[in-house]
C-alpha cells in the first residue's frame, strides 16, 4: 500500500538531531529522515499483517 506522506522538514529534523550539540549537513539530515521514514514504513507494514492474522484468528475460532 502506497500513499502520500508528508515529511518533517530537514530544519525540523536538523534541530532535534543537533540538539545534543551535533553537527549535520542538510544532505546527511536528509539521508537520516529517509531512513528512518523508510523503517516507519517496514514497521507499518509488519505491524497491519500482524493485525490482519489476529482478525482472521478470530474469525476462525
Amino acid at each position: 500500500m502506497r500513499y502520500e506522506v508528508r515529511k518533517v522538514s530537514i530544519g525540523k529534523c536538523k534541530m532535534i538531531l543537533q540538539k545534543d550539540g551535533s553537527v549535520y549537513t542538510d544532505e546527511e539530515v536528509s539521508q537520516i529522515r529517509d531512513y528512518l521514514y523508510m523503517l516507519a514504513e517496514i514497521e507499518h507494514e509488519v505491524f497491519l499483517k500482524t493485525l490482519k492474522k489476529k482478525v482472521e484468528a478470530k474469525k476462525n475460532s
